[in-house]
């Protein structure tokens, strides 16, 4: 009988270990998230290209972790999630937009500046 006791011990145990093993990595992702969030939102505007690119893999890194755990958060959980990444996502966007813009401008200066040059031809 005791070895039956112990055993069964041992397989609670197991089963114990493996939940809690499951939680915490379900936790430190959704963490993982949070503290990239935060981080995007205070110091993205410094970020460089270089930056941007490894902030974007990491991004995509965090978002295949918590989506491997989605079926085990919360609903308030994976509403904030959703929240989280909707906000990471949009400083992305307005970071392309900010370089698309600047782009567009430096464009618009060589093409002033090829007018000007063409115009002394005609003249």
């Amino acid at each position: 009988m005791k070895k039956y006791s112990f055993f069964l011990a041992s397989a609670l145990m197991l089963c114990f270990t493996l939940l809690l093993s499951s939680c915490d990595k379900k936790q430190m992702a959704y963490d993982r998230l949070e503290r990239f969030t935060e981080q995007l939102e205070k110091k993205s505007s410094t970020y460089d290209e270089g930056q941007w690119e490894k902030a974007a893999d990491e991004f995509n890194e965090i978002c295949n972790e918590v989506d491997k755990y989605k079926s085990e958060y919360t609903k308030d959980q994976k509403k904030q999630i959703r929240k989280m990444k909707g906000k990471c996502q949009g400083i992305f966007a307005k970071s392309s937009l900010r370089d698309f813009l600047n782009n567009l401008e430096d464009l618009k200066d060589e093409v002033e500046g090829a007018l000007d040059e063409l115009s002394d031809i005609f003249n």
